[in-house]
C-alpha cells in the first residue's frame, strides 16, 4: 500500500480510491512532540478503543469514517477531505481551558459543554480560532460550522453516556471532521486516551495521556491505557 502520511502516532496508507488504512503506532508524545517514548501495545489499544467508540457512534447514526478493523493495530476508514480544524468539547475544566481562563478551577463541572475550534497548524501550536475566523478564511460556511458544532455536541452526549457505563467520566475530547465525496460531514481521526480525558467515575483518577504529561513512568502509563481498554472494549 502507498504511504500517504506519517504523523507522530499514526501512519495513513491508501487502500483504494475511496478508503484508507490508518495504522496506530506504539508511540507516546506530548507537548507538540517534544516528549516522546515508545509504549509497546499502545497502537493496538488505541485502534481497538477507536473502533469500539466509532461503532457506538454508528449505532446512534452519527456518521464517521470507520469501516472495520484492518488488523490488530489498524482500521479501514473512508477517505475524506479533512477539514483543517481540531474541535474540542469540554465538560469539566482541565487542560488548556485553565490557562485561557484561570478564574475557572480544575475539576469544575461546566454548566454546559464548551465547544472550541482550533486551527490545525503545528507551527502556531493549533491556535484557538473564532467562528468568524473560520468563515472568513473559507474553511467552513456558517451552516457547515453550525453542523460541526451540533455533531460535536451529539458525540459528547452519546460518548458521555456510553463511557458512564464503563465507570468513566468524559472530561473533554478532541474531534476531527472531513467531507466525503458527496459533501457530507463525517467524524474522523481517532477516539482514544490520546484524544480524550477520561477519569475514573469514583476516584476521578485520570485514565488517559495526562498521566504521561505529568511525568509518570512508562509502566504506569501502560497500566492506565490497558485499564481504559479493559473497560471500554473488553
Amino acid at each position: 500500500m502507498l504511504k500517504l502520511y506519517e504523523g507522530k502516532t499514526k501512519i495513513v496508507y491508501l487502500y483504494d480510491d475511496n478508503s484508507l488504512v490508518i495504522k496506530f503506532k506504539d508511540m507516546l508524545t506530548a507537548f507538540d512532540g517534544v516528549k516522546r517514548d515508545e509504549l509497546h501495545g499502545k497502537g493496538l489499544i488505541n485502534a481497538k478503543i477507536s473502533a469500539r467508540l466509532f461503532d457506538v457512534l454508528h449505532s446512534y447514526n452519527i456518521s464517521n469514517h470507520y469501516i472495520r478493523m484492518f488488523d490488530e493495530s489498524s482500521i479501514l476508514a473512508h477517505r475524506l477531505n479533512v477539514i483543517p480544524l481540531e474541535v474540542v468539547c469540554r465538560n469539566i475544566a482541565a487542560g488548556g481551558l485553565l490557562k485561557r481562563m484561570p478564574l475557572i478551577k480544575y475539576g469544575y463541572r461546566l454548566s454546559k459543554p464548551i465547544v472550541e475550534f482550533h486551527l490545525k497548524n503545528d507551527e502556531f501550536s493549533d491556535p484557538l480560532v473564532l467562528d468568524d475566523d473560520i468563515i472568513e478564511a473559507g474553511i467552513l460556511t456558517f451552516n457547515q460550522l453550525n453542523q460541526v458544532r451540533e455533531i460535536t455536541l451529539n458525540v459528547n452526549s452519546v460518548l458521555s453516556k456510553y463511557l458512564g457505563t464503563c465507570n468513566l467520566v468524559l472530561v473533554d475530547f478532541k474531534l476531527e471532521f472531513g467531507f466525503d465525496n458527496e459533501g457530507n460531514i463525517m467524524v474522523c481521526d481517532e477516539l482514544s486516551p490520546d484524544t480524550m480525558r477520561l477519569w475514573d467515575l469514583n476516584t476521578l483518577k485520570p485514565l488517559d495521556k495526562d498521566i504521561y504529561r505529568r511525568g509518570h513512568s512508562i509502566s504506569e502509563v501502560y497500566n492506565v491505557y490497558t485499564e481504559a481498554y479493559r473497560r471500554i472494549v473488553s
